[in-house]
């Protein structure tokens, strides 16, 4: 077959290392990170959004990896959407007490989320009844994935909201 011109053999890669990051208004987002053609990985020790945002989000076709520090928002914490896999490492404490506080969907591949001796992740909100049951408001955490969901928590998570605490989704209940 022919390879198209526009396609590139090898996927490139997004790599984003901060090691700090304040936004404000609303919405913002502390640290984006898109790839349509391949993998996201970022490496962040202090992201706060003053305002409602998103702390950290990253969208890739590939796969997703994050290692947060501390993580503070006004609106959603970390939202991870990968059509591979995705991992997030979180060291440090991850606050968003009007929100989700991580929020990661993977395809092919499984979500893994790893919280390490010591961090905190703080989720809350109130859920809309007239929103659909899985919007995140009132979770503290929601994962999911077409190949799996792995939780390692060595640290503390706490929901501040009216839902769950850890809500993994079923991503095969389709309408």
């Amino acid at each position: 077959p022919r390879a198209r011109a526009s396609v590139p053999a090898e996927a490139p890669a997004v790599e984003i290392d901060a090691a700090r990051g304040t936004v404000s208004g609303s919405p913002s987002v502390g640290i984006l990170g898109l790839n349509y053609w391949g993998d996201v990985r970022i490496r962040a020790d202090d992201v706060k959004v003053e305002g409602a945002g998103i702390g950290i989000s990253a969208i890739a076709l590939g796969n997703i990896a994050v290692e947060a520090g501390n993580v503070e928002s006004g609106g959603r914490g970390i939202f991870l959407s990968a059509a591979g896999g995705n991992r997030l490492t979180v060291t440090g404490d991850v606050i968003a007490k009007n929100h989700v506080a991580i929020e990661m969907g993977a395809g092919s591949g499984q979500s893994v989320l790893n919280i390490a001796k010591g961090a905190t992740v703080i989720g809350g909100g109130k859920r809309n009844p007239a929103d659909d049951p899985y919007t995140g408001p009132g979770n503290a955490i929601i994962v999911g994935s077409e190949s799996g969901v792995v939780i390692n928590n060595a640290g503390t998570i706490r929901n501040l909201g009216d839902r769950y605490t850890i809500f993994v989704v079923d991503q095969y209940n389709y309408d």
